[in-house]
């Protein structure tokens, strides 16, 4: 069986492809689990197909096919796939339960910027009351994501982004996992628009670039601190932030930096992982120092 995680996600897809046929069918039948930031990576992908006039099959098993459905997975991408079996696509039931666990926000599209607010506020009392940042840090933490989802609806015309979290509570250590993805033209050619950005040859300088102060698209100083301020933060709480863009992708840690450039799957869009564990589990590792 199957993990999908941040870093796994990237394999799957690569054995999945190539994705230049009508018709695609993303098989998940041997999986049994997806994190929240590869449920928004996958929603991404399913409607960057249908944008290209793609049919769209995902299959599921029985025994996640419950969890995708209750995640919101299934919702995201009903308009644009057809979901197998039938009888586990049905999510009637679990539309009920849509915003009743405080440690989960659903796979939820991000069509109109009026939703954002309701979301980041429940994102910035978990890190508060569950994860044990003070409010001035949570709120912090909200801003930098408020900017990235922002960020979406500003460089892209007419394409959604997808957003999902989740707390994770088994073991000693609590930790959260926040995905933010969309399936737009991705950040060089965004930054290709503003002609002050230096020329950018591949997509790993465009992440790289993409996290200095104030860059943007736009020739506006109050613009292009998102990603900025999100890696500040998770220097500061020893986190960690995963940024995918087109085939580039750099993981960004406290103690390191990964880097993938042209050995990922080219995916569309931007895609953006956020990993924040308790806080009193890196203050007891900074203490042991």
């Amino acid at each position: 069986m199957i993990n999908l995680n941040p870093i796994s996600f990237d394999n799957f897809i690569r054995d999945l492809a190539p994705f230049n046929k009508d018709t695609i069918e993303l098989d998940l039948t041997e999986v049994n689990f997806i994190s929240p930031a590869a449920l928004t990576q996958l929603s991404a992908l399913c409607h960057a197909f249908h944008k290209e006039k793609k049919k769209i099959t995902v299959k599921l098993n029985v025994e996640i096919g419950s969890y995708l459905v209750r995640s919101g997975f299934v919702r995201s991408i009903r308009s644009v796939a057809k979901v197998e079996p039938e009888e586990i696509a049905n999510d009637s039931y679990y539309e009920n339960l849509r915003g009743t666990n405080s440690l989960l926000i659903e796979v939820t599209k991000m069509k109109y910027l009026a939703y954002l607010p309701r979301l980041l506020d429940r994102i910035v009392s978990v890190l508060h009351t569950k994860l044990e940042y003070t409010k001035n840090e949570a709120f912090d933490i909200g801003s930098a994501l408020s900017e990235i989802c922002q960020n979406i609806h500003d460089h892209n015309d007419g394409i959604m982004g997808f957003i999902a979290m989740q707390v994770y509570t088994k073991g000693k250590n609590k930790f959260l996992e926040i995905g933010v993805s969309d399936f737009g033209q991705g950040l060089a050619a965004t930054l290709k628009r503003n002609e002050k950005n230096p020329g950018l040859r591949s997509n790993y300088e465009a992440i790289e670039f993409a996290t200095k102060a104030g860059t943007s698209e736009f020739n506006d100083p109050t613009r292009g601190k998102g990603l900025y301020h999100l890696l500040r933060i998770i220097y500061k709480h020893s986190g960690l932030v995963q940024i995918h863009s087109g085939d580039g992708k750099v993981r960004y840690r406290k103690d390191r930096r990964t880097k993938w450039d042209g050995t990922v799957p080219n995916l569309p869009g931007v895609h953006i992982v956020l990993e924040l564990r308790v806080k009193k589990y890196f203050e007891k590792r900074l203490d042991r120092v």
